[in-house]
């Protein structure tokens, strides 16, 4: 299934921002983001069901599961059921969160 989903600038931002502070902390050369979905149902600690991000290290592991969007390359890492939460979404960073919008068509 093709999904149509983009980030926002804000939340590029924000990625960028942990990217960086990542490669720092660690010396890594390379971090690639992952857009993932925690599922409240499936983790007991959380109360609600949100985006978050995680990372990857190693671009071999993931070389086809990589999108690029205006020069911004990450992973929408998430399965197959979870897709259709994303599919016509645009992820923002607002309120110190990320949070799904629905795009905006030219």
């Amino acid at each position: 299934m093709k999904i149509a989903f983009s980030i926002a600038a804000s939340a590029r931002r924000r990625i960028e921002a942990l990217v960086d502070a990542l490669k720092r902390q660690n010396g890594l050369p390379e971090v690639i983001p992952a857009v993932m979905w925690l599922d409240a149902d499936l983790n007991p600690d959380i109360a609600t069901s949100r985006v978050v991000i995680g990372f990857y290290d190693n671009r071999a592991d993931i070389i086809d599961d990589i999108t690029v969007e205006d020069g911004f390359a990450f992973v929408l890492a998430v399965t197959r059921d979870d897709e259709r939460l994303f599919d016509g979404q645009e992820l923002h960073y607002i309120d110190d969160a990320f949070v799904l919008k629905q795009r905006r068509t030219h």
